[in-house]
């Protein structure tokens, strides 16, 4: 007798190429047999990432029409899991399936927020991404709920990020460029002005490649113009937008022929995705010691780290690193991770 298949319905407000569409897309792919349901409130471009997964249903529902809709879709589907990630007040809306509530911020104070308006009764599991953001969480919750909190680490696509593949390339760089990569928003908590200093700093054969979701504040990115030109580095910097995982390991791979670097100014980071993925791609990294980051260290992965705000310290890094050497190690730690990898 043939089993029925799981089912999950996961919820989320934006829909992107990059941050939790990558958390939710590399789950449906490490599970083929389960069939995933996710409900998104924005499409910033990140549909197109589930197209080729057959387990895969996405569905865009405006802000005003969640809740009617989430009703009649729980009426219409017997769901084995119900996850939601930021949307807290539709925890109190569920009650017919298992109950998951995600975290995934590491803004000690967003979580405050979120954990002042969750029933916790309602939840049977509490998931984050690693020890560093259970740490965060631990003390919003009460110890009768302490047995809910779960440690779910965020899996890479290691078919995707891997040295062997196909590279991006640039002639407008010029043959001697040596590529810095940046991922992030451009808030202050990704810290993309600390960036901006490390590459003023360097010789002009270093070009700081920053990549970005698409968001809806223009304000964000006139301000990271305006520094770019304030700091006359307009020549120096270039800027992509959502970018797909294809193109981020060819972007890894360019960089990795160029003898570039990840470069994180991140100041709170709840896994670090870049910062694994870049070291999987084979790229060496350099990045601010900051939260979850130095988990990734038990894989002997090149990744060099720096106080946060030593801006000197990281740009003298780049500059007196033994990149040949530290590729190598990465190269080792690629072995050790695929040895316990989930993918």
């Amino acid at each position: 007798m043939r089993l029925p298949r799981r089912r999950v319905l996961t919820i989320y407000p934006n829909c992107s190429l990059g941050g939790m569409t990558t958390v939710y897309r590399n789950r449906a792919i490490a599970e083929p047999s389960v069939d995933f349901d996710f409900i998104f409130l924005r499409n910033f471009g990140g549909i197109t990432s589930f197209n080729v997964l057959n387990n895969v249903n996405v569905t865009v529902i405006d802000h005003d029409n969640i809740s009617e809709y989430l009703a009649t879709e729980i009426r219409k589907v017997e769901y084995d899991e119900i996850r939601i990630t930021t949307l807290h007040e539709l925890v109190k809306k569920i009650s017919s399936s298992k109950l998951i509530y995600e975290i995934h911020t590491s803004d000690f104070a967003t979580i405050g927020k979120e954990f002042c308006q969750l029933d916790l009764s309602h939840l049977d599991e509490i998931w984050v991404p690693s020890q560093y953001s259970l740490n965060l969480v631990l003390p919003f919750v009460p110890g009768q709920w302490a047995e809910k909190l779960k440690i779910v680490p965020n899996i890479v696509d290691t078919s995707i990020f891997c040295p062997e593949g196909t590279s991006l390339e640039f002639p407008q760089f010029g043959s001697v460029v040596r590529p810095l990569i940046w991922v992030g928003r451009f808030d202050r908590t990704k810290n993309f002005r600390d960036f901006l200093t490390v590459v003023a700093e360097l010789p002009t054969e270093y070009v700081g490649v920053m990549v970005a979701s698409l968001e809806n504040d223009v304000n964000r990115l006139a301000h990271v113009l305006y520094q770019i030109q304030s700091m006359r580095l307009e020549r120096r910097i270039r800027i992509f937008f959502n970018v797909s995982q294809a193109d981020m390991a060819g972007l890894y791979r360019f960089a990795v022929n160029r003898k570039g670097f990840f470069c994180s100014t991140s100041l709170s980071e709840s896994f670090g995705y870049g910062v694994l993925e870049a070291a999987l791609t084979g790229l060496p990294v350099i990045a601010y010691d900051v939260g979850a980051l130095p988990e990734h260290s038990k894989h002997n992965f090149s990744i060099q780290f720096v106080s946060p705000g030593d801006q000197f310290r990281f740009s003298k890094l780049i500059c007196e690193s033994d990149w040949e050497f530290e590729h190598k190690k990465n190269r080792l730690g690629i072995i050790a991770y695929d040895a316990g990898s989930f993918m």
